[in-house]
């Protein structure tokens, strides 16, 4: 059984949800997520009463915009408790305001932090909750507060109701009396009065005899010996303190006594306590008067115990009349003797009917013990099961659990629900058959409680649903696979949409690159040898060069870029990549570096090997964000020698190479994980924090440079990663800081066309300062007119290729058809120089990749016009 979903719903209304994509695949995890692309949706949605718990909102929509969908929210009963986020580019005090204004709870301006959006709708939905409880306390409180005081006004009016009755019980206890029988005027009957004080006798004598007849006695002896003798009295008004026998005793003893026990007893006493009259009523008394008394009372319960008196004489007369309803009781137990014969008979038939159906079901009947015996199984159970009867089955089978039950925890879930609901239904399991295969079962069950033998044991029966069960799991398996399929085309078709995003971003940053770079070559230029201002400068050129790595590795990402393989020092870009990490990761992990061997030279991509290092430094400080740690990266020279093993077993070729070992102090692997990191999409990371595919790119680039990487891992001691990449040996080469003196120039004629007009101006003063003559445009289709007008003017076309109207390559056949010899340069920010070079209709003789130099600029205008 499943848990119904207690996710908390989120309703994301954006016109473009492509925008926030990251943001809806970060949350989903955690919420259930709603979209509406246009205000009007989102207000159907939530006034249909699919209501959400809270809402991120966009400000500039179509038709309504967030303000006004807000507004409306907030004025509808149905939604106005709704919190809302507004989530939009829009960073400005007096929009963040309005939206606040409106009543949303919270507005967040892109770009945004996704932890910190996530963070900030816990904190609002907590609240909310929060919010929801208290004003539910209060109502409750209010509820019950009104509930106290009806119970107060209910028990204050009952008071006063038994208080009347208490001050009217003297009026009603002889008004009682007095609906009574006319009073007994036919015979007299007799009162004894037993006090020590003659003139209490008087009192109750001058009072009584007038209706009774009333005897006296001043002490307990006097007293019994007037009850035991032949006018032994109807009634006795006894006192309690007396000498020699108190009341309690001339109580006891007339009570033991057959001859005068049913003679009612009134006690007439000072003693008012409770103790004193419940010893009187539980030594036989039927009243207790305490004194002083007022004579109608005493009047009134003498004539009450006289009438219970003659109530109590009737008895006589009920027994008579149960030897009647005893000489019928015969009669009845003959026909219930029938009844039961017959009853008898019909369960001996309802019997021969079960046994037919425990016969012959199909399905395996059964009843067995909590402690896993069966008490009786069908033949349809032992042939599930494997055995040749029933009674085989019961001998064999002394423990269910261990012996039928494939897994011991399915027989223990099977107890605990039994015992919960006393019944069991559709409970799959896995049974073991005497044969030793395994089959799948349904079984029902329920608990049964009987007197006996047996007291509790278990009643049901269960099916064979083994082929079934294989039908759904290669059904299931079916869907998984085609949900698979579809997730990796989500993923790939996320992936290109992202590459195409980072394509267009390398393409304007080159831009962007090749002024910065333009601009502080020619502040160089200007500035005097050994100023200040020049090294400045120098290391401003150094940062554009870092920057232009930038673009090419963001590029590479895109897959818009082939991969260049060159000889490499490669502790140079592993330290750049750990300056990268530095800066984005916590304080908590340390990053020790042992890069010892400076000289040691590989045959590699630049991009690919810092795409490696990221990829693994950023898998170890995932595996230690929670805890920190030590990330130790160390680069060594090793030398594999002919017949080693272990190399060679590795697929390694004996040589030198380099040892790149990333270390971290994390968790570690298990060897299950171990074996499949290098697969592709598999992944240990959650839901959205992954796609499965960086190690298997990491061990494909590394395989196609001829080395090999390896993991070693211990749960809780860390992981290591070890990479062997070829050593190449690079014969050495002079370098030397470029002379700004040696760069070449001329007096030729250039026609410069880009449509970025900062670039174009970079153009003409590095070329005029070169001594070329420059007529500059940012116009594709203006630089066609000038050309075809006067193409005598022109030695040497130097084009953009993106631009709009006509690209570079479209402006270069054109240019060729009207002067075939033309030299054209053709440059781009983009990564598509590659594909251009491949197409010969174009006759570029030379490509430059932005941003360059002076003196690569310099450097290929000459190429192209010599």
């Amino acid at each position: 059984m499943t848990a119904s979903s207690t996710k908390a719903k989120i309703l994301v209304v954006d016109d473009n949800p492509e925008n926030i994509w990251p943001l809806i695949e970060y949350l989903e995890d955690e919420f259930d997520i709603l979209t509406a692309i246009t205000g009007q949706q989102a207000l159907d949605l939530v006034l249909s009463e699919d209501i959400p718990d809270l809402i991120l909102l966009d400000i500039m929509m179509p038709g309504m915009d967030g303000y006004e969908v807000c507004s409306r929210l907030k004025a509808a009963k149905l939604s106005q408790d709704i919190p809302i986020i507004f989530l939009t580019g829009k960073n400005d005090e007096h929009e963040e305001t309005k939206g606040l204004e409106l009543g949303a709870q919270d507005y967040i301006t892109k770009p945004f932090s996704l932890k910190v959006v996530r963070a900030r709708i816990k904190a609002i939905l907590d609240l909310n909750r929060e919010l929801k409880r208290r004003l539910l306390l209060k109502s409750n409180m209010e509820q019950f507060n009104n509930q106290l005081e009806q119970q107060v006004e209910q028990k204050q009016q009952e008071f006063l109701e038994a208080k009347a009755s208490l001050q009217a019980y003297d009026d009603k206890y002889l008004d009682l009396f007095h609906k009574q029988q006319a009073p007994l005027t036919h015979e007299h009957k007799r009162i004894l009065v037993v006090d020590d004080n003659p003139d209490n006798i008087h009192i109750l004598v001058d009072t009584l005899e007038a209706e009774y007849t009333v005897n006296y006695a001043l002490n307990g002896q006097d007293a019994l010996d007037l009850a035991f003798s032949a006018d032994k009295p109807d009634l006795i008004l006894l006192d309690v303190m007396m000498p020699d026998m108190d009341g309690y005793e001339v109580c006891a003893r007339l009570k033991a006594n057959a001859d005068t026990w049913e003679i009612p007893i009134i006690f007439v006493t000072a003693l008012g306590q409770d103790e004193d009259e419940t010893k009187g009523l539980q030594l036989g008394a039927v009243d207790f008067v305490t004194k002083p008394f007022r004579l109608s009372v005493i009047e009134a319960r003498i004539k009450s115990a006289l009438l219970l008196r003659g109530v109590m004489d009737k008895r006589l007369q009920l027994t008579c009349r149960l030897e009647d309803l005893n000489k019928n009781l015969e009669k009845r137990i003959k026909v219930r003797t029938m009844e039961l014969v017959q009853a008898h008979e019909d369960l001996q038939s309802s019997e021969k009917r079960y046994r037919a159906i425990f016969e012959n079901a199909l399905e395996g009947i059964f009843q067995s013990t909590p402690e896993g015996r069966f008490l009786t199984a069908s033949p349809s159970l032992a042939k599930i099961l494997g055995y040749q009867s029933g009674k085989e089955l019961i001998a064999a089978i002394t423990d269910i659990g261990s012996q039928l039950y494939l897994h011991k925890e399915d027989r223990k879930e099977f107890l605990r629900l039994l015992s919960q609901d006393s019944e069991v239904q559709n409970f799959e399991a896995r049974f073991k058959r005497k044969n030793g295969d395994i089959i799948w079962v349904l079984i029902f069950a329920k608990e049964i409680h009987e007197p006996g033998e047996h007291g509790i044991y278990y009643q049901g029966f269960l099916a064979d649903i083994t082929e079934q069960k294989r039908a759904d799991i290669e059904h299931q398996k079916t869907v998984q696979e085609k949900e698979e399929l579809s997730s990796q085309l989500r993923q790939a078709q996320k992936m290109e949409a992202i590459g195409t995003l980072a394509g267009g971003i390398a393409h304007d940053f080159n831009n962007i690159l090749t002024a910065i770079h333009g601009y502080s070559e020619l502040i160089q230029l200007m500035l005097p040898a050994d100023s200040e201002a020049k090294k400045n400068i120098a290391l401003v050129l150094q940062a554009s060069d870092r920057a232009k790595g930038l673009a090419s590795q963001i590029l590479t990402f895109s897959r818009q870029s082939e991969h260049e393989t060159q000889p490499l020092q490669i502790h140079l870009v592993v330290g750049e990549a750990l300056k990268l990490l530095r800066a984005s990761i916590p304080t908590t992990i340390k990053i020790v570096k042992h890069l010892a061997c400076d000289e040691g030279t590989v045959l590699a991509d630049p991009t690919q090997i810092h795409q490696i290092m990221m990829n693994l430094g950023t898998n170890a400080f995932q595996a230690m964000q929670e805890t920190g740690g030590i990330l130790e990266v160390k680069l060594e020279k090793v030398d594999i020698t002919q017949g080693n093993e272990k190399m060679v077993a590795l697929g390694l070729s004996p040589g030198p190479y380099l040892l790149l070992t990333i270390s971290d102090n994390g968790p570690g692997m298990d060897k299950a994980t171990q074996e499949r990191i290098f697969e592709p999409y598999f992944t240990t990371k959650k839901k959205g924090e992954g796609t499965g595919l960086g190690l298997a790119v990491v061990h494909g680039i590394i395989a196609n440079y001829g080395g090999h990487i390896g993991v070693k891992s211990e749960l809780s001691k860390g992981t290591s990663f070890q990479i062997y990449l070829p050593e190449v040996v690079v014969p050495e080469s002079a370098t030397a800081e470029e002379n700004v003196d040696s760069i070449s120039g001329g007096s030729e004629r250039i026609l410069v066309v880009d449509d970025e007009k900062t670039i174009v101006q970079i153009y003409e003063e590095m070329l005029v300062e070169l001594g070329y003559q420059i007529t500059a445009t940012t116009d594709s289709e203006e630089a066609l007119q000038l050309f075809s007008s006067h193409p005598e003017n022109y030695d040497l076309l130097l084009t953009d290729q993106t631009m709009p109207k006509l690209t570079g390559a479209d402006l270069a056949r054109e240019f060729r058809q009207i002067k075939a010899d033309i030299p054209i340069i053709l440059c781009s920010g983009g990564s598509d120089l590659n594909n251009l070079k491949q197409d010969k209709s174009i006759g570029v003789k030379v490509y430059l990749a932005k941003p360059f130099s002076r003196a690569e600029l310099a450097e290929s205008i000459r190429k192209a016009l010599e």
